[in-house]
């Protein structure tokens, strides 16, 4: 590498796009409208040279189509330079302007410019170079071209400060915020930590007491979208954050990184030893160390007795504690918190009602957008900021004097006194382990989301789901239920002969937004079907309320994201439908699943249907294949945001929402976790059945997905008679 390269632009390992940054200096060498610096010249030469060794292959290629927060991922911090003279430069002669005065900076000695001006102006190039210029023209006023570019104000100050310190003007600067340690915890109970870019959810946690447990496992979700480099097409589609590919989910050693930025937390997010912890607490749920043994938990409970609570002693404080953490999941700090009445407390507890509340973990949205409100999403529990549990197991009175005594006592001297007393039955039960254990169990037993929003613990294969979830009042008490009276069996403690219902009304859901009821499909489906076939064969409004129509019934039916075609033709329905429904030019996205017989159906009619607007309307050639009609005879893409428009007057929810519905009776019908993960093509690392160890029974698998939409087909009155080809 040549010593001017690596000192000015400074490139990443292996030199990624090196061509393409090759390409964009040759383009500024030849510009004539302004002054070009000598040290765009020196750095073309060595990159020329370096690139007719051509060591690297792909990895020098020219990929104009794939931005440098892709292309770069994870090393734009330290190489922000690179990253700028990677930046697309052909169509906007701004960005070669800054590009060049970027470079003059670096090469003077006596240059004003700092580090972070450099990395403002780096970012703001990167942002510009990805928009369309409808006028491209030198500017002579740079300032005044900044402020008129469609950028965030930051980044539009941050460009601005460059420009104003290479013309030599007083600027100023903020004072650089000192490193935030993202191992502190923020949130006690699920154990997140926060800084200013992000916060860390930890999704396979570690035990501190037990010297041989793993390290936790994180998972960084980047505050700013624009910085993570989203794929701006999901948001149009309706389709949630964290519903991407699964190698985007960016894994983190907690034990080993300190946050300094967003990049560099990311630049961890191929850690293989995280993903491999995560894929065997995945695969292997019943079977977690984390779980205590059946010998361990008799130890405990003759430790504990299953009585109420006492006189105040040391040992009965103990043994409260130990119960409330064992009935509600939480640590000995929710504990402390809840005797203190602290408002941030993990555990609440309710006297009136003698119920005990738990924070809950909410999805997280990068909108303030509160989505459709119905039944299910406007109810008052959908709303609560906390998830009720009721308390069993122990009298309120015990409770409100162990209240009151537990918070006389010194939080460590007492903490230390109960790990003490745990050691003595037994080196492996820890305070982590007596927390987590209805928890685990709850985990081998029901649908991930569930299980997190009962116990306000995070789960890493709920993720994705909870953007796609309605969890009722009934599950969580039935969840509850049947976790601890499979623990207290376990323990050797007395149970209840019978069993649970399950079968009682909801009251209300603690849902995920856009979450569609039974009787909004229903109503949509049947206006729909009615208007496709009122309106005369070949018109317009007729091709596209079938369209619309073909549209929506095969999402039903194929669960398709349609980020950028929304109707998979099924021509084989017998057998697994395999599909891609979320590529773009960075990678592709495949998946597979079976289908119902009536997707094939549909997409004989939706063929005729198109077939017959082609023909009755002239239109010899589509570039898609589906389309609809605009009021002057215009052929209209298929766009998420174009069926939006289309779809207003029947339904209000984004497209992408009746993937939300599908999961949900997915999880009321009881359709095994496998099924569901299948159809949703959601899965975490170490679950999807294609997975080298999954035991997972395709047949089995298509039997339950086919009753499944046997049964929705004739809830939501959808008739076969709807699509007679024509």
């Amino acid at each position: 590498m040549g010593k001017l390269v690596r000192r000015v632009l400074n490139p990443p390992l292996g030199e990624i796009g090196l061509h393409q940054v090759q390409e964009n200096l040759s383009r500024l060498s030849l510009e004539t409208r302004w002054q070009i610096p000598t040290v765009v010249h020196e750095l073309l030469a060595e990159l020329e040279e370096m690139g007719s060794q051509e060591k690297r292959g792909a990895d020098w290629e020219a990929l104009y189509n794939v931005s440098a927060n892709t292309r770069l991922h994870g090393t734009l911090v330290d190489h922000p330079v690179w990253a700028a003279l990677y930046a697309d430069n052909r169509h906007n002669t701004l960005v070669r302007q800054l590009q060049a005065i970027l470079l003059e900076a670096l090469d003077d000695p006596e240059s004003n410019t700092e580090p972070n001006d450099i990395a403002g102006v780096g970012l703001f190039i990167r942002v510009i170079s990805q928009q369309e210029v409808s006028e491209d023209k030198y500017h002579e006023d740079l300032l005044t071209a900044v402020k008129q570019c469609s950028a965030t104000d930051n980044q539009k100050n941050n460009a601005s400060r460059f420009i104003r310190a290479f013309f030599g003007e007083k600027v100023v600067r903020r004072k650089r915020n000192p490193v935030i340690d993202i191992t502190r915890v923020s949130d006690g109970r699920t154990g997140t930590r926060r800084d200013a870019y992000g916060e860390v959810q930890v999704i396979v946690p570690a035990d501190p007491d037990d010297p041989v447990d793993q390290p936790e496992v994180g998972e960084f979700i980047v505050h700013d979208q624009k910085i993570s480099g989203q794929n701006i097409a999901l948001p149009q589609a309706g389709i949630d954050p964290r519903e991407d590919h699964p190698a985007d989910q960016v894994l983190i050693l907690i034990e080993t990184i300190r946050g300094a930025s967003v990049e560099r937390k990311i630049a961890r997010r191929q850690s293989r030893t995280a993903r491999d912890i995560l894929a065997r607490a995945n695969a292997a749920l019943p079977i977690t160390y984390q779980q205590l043994t059946d010998t361990e938990l008799h130890k405990l409970a003759r430790f504990i007795g299953d009585r109420n609570y006492g006189v105040g002693t040391d040992k009965q404080c103990a043994q409260m504690v130990l119960k409330i953490m064992l009935y509600t999941c939480s640590s000995l700090d929710d504990v402390f918190n809840m005797a203190e009445g602290s408002e941030d407390s993990g555990l609440r507890f309710d006297k009136k009602d003698n119920k005990f509340r738990i924070p809950r973990i909410r999805p997280i949205y990068t909108t303030r957008d509160t989505g459709v409100e119905n039944a299910i999403t406007d109810s008052l529990m959908s709303k609560d900021d906390c998830v009720s549990i009721p308390n069993l197991y122990m009298s309120p009175k015990s409770l409100q004097g162990f209240i009151d005594e537990v918070r006389t006592k010194d939080r460590q001297v007492f903490s230390d006194y109960l790990k003490m007393a745990l050691r003595s039955l037994s080196d492996r039960i820890t305070i982590h382990k007596v927390q987590r254990c209805a928890f685990e169990i709850a985990k081998t037993n029901f649908d991930p989301v569930i299980v997190q929003t009962t116990f306000g613990l995070k789960i890493s294969s709920a993720n994705v789901q909870q953007y796609y979830s309605a969890v009722s009042d009934t599950q969580v008490t039935h969840c509850y239920k049947m976790a601890t009276r499979e623990m207290r069996r376990r323990m050797g403690m007395t149970i209840s002969d019978e069993t649970p219902s399950t079968n009682q009304h909801a009251i209300g859901f603690y849902s995920a937004r856009n979450m569609p009821t039974d009787a909004c499909v229903r109503a949509m489906m049947q206006r729909l079907s009615k208007e496709a076939m009122s309106f005369k064969p070949g018109s317009r409004d007729w091709h596209n309320a079938n369209t619309l129509l073909c549209i929506m019934v095969q999402a039903l039916l194929t669960t398709i994201r349609g980020v950028y075609d929304p109707f998979i033709p099924v021509e084989h329905s017998e057998h697994a439908l395999f599909f891609r429904d979320k590529d773009r030019p960075d990678y592709s996205h495949s998946r597979f699943q079976f289908v119902h017989p009536l997707s094939e159906l549909v997409t004989i009619h939706y063929q005729s249907v198109r077939n017959l607007t082609m023909s009755l309307n002239n239109i010899e050639d589509v570039s898609s294949y589906i389309f609809f009609l605009d009021e002057d005879g215009t052929l209209v893409t298929p766009r998420p945001k174009h069926i939006v428009i289309f779809m207003a007057q029947y339904w209000h929810y984004p497209v992408n929402s009746l993937r939300k519905f599908v999961r949900r009776k997915l999880v009321e019908y009881g359709v095994s976790y496998e099924s569901t993960n299948m159809m949703m093509n959601h899965h975490s690392v170490g679950e999807s059945s294609w997975d080298p160890y999954s035991t997972d029974d395709p047949a089995e698998m298509r039997e339950e997905i086919m009753a499944l939409y046997d049964r929705m087909i004739k809830e939501l009155s959808i008739y076969p008679e709807w699509f007679n080809a024509v």
